[in-house]
């Protein structure tokens, strides 16, 4: 008996409606009825106002050609978005499916690892974390091998 992969559900307008309020909250748009953040994300990821409105309300899911779009409007502001963590909300695919052929990330910029690290984005904060970074790093990093 061959084991067969479930496959995601498919697009799911709720959840991933749900998904993308938070993520646009989260990222400082303001949401409310006299926000500008439906308009600004709008503009960021070249969708129509009218369409992220549909999107919000659950009337509709994206279609997969915006994921990009989405992803990079989302990661304007400084907290990276990729497609995949889009495909997943959407339903087009699962964690583990992509898990198999993402590739890994780069090296981090110091702001980059302080914000997956959660460190507050205060001068005192920062620096505290810098000094600590520098006094762990290893002087002979980056130094060819004799």
């Amino acid at each position: 008996m061959s084991s067969v992969k479930k496959s995601p559900p498919g697009p799911d307008a709720a959840s991933f409606a749900a998904w993308l309020s938070g993520a646009l909250a989260d990222r400082g748009f303001d949401m409310t009825p006299q926000g500008s953040g439906r308009r600004r994300f709008a503009a960021l990821a070249g969708i129509s106002e009218s369409t992220v409105g549909r999107i919000l309300r659950a009337a509709q899911t994206p279609h997969p050609g915006s994921f990009r779009a989405i992803a990079e409007a989302l990661s304007a502001t400084g907290r990276p978005v990729t497609i995949g963590h889009v495909m997943v909300a959407a339903g087009w695919a699962t964690a583990e499916e992509l898990g198999a052929v993402e590739a890994p990330r780069g090296r981090l910029t110091f702001d980059e690892a302080a914000d997956e690290l959660g460190i507050p984005r205060t001068p005192r904060a920062r620096a505290a974390l810098r000094s600590m970074t520098e006094a762990l790093r290893d002087p002979h990093e980056g130094e060819a091998e004799q």
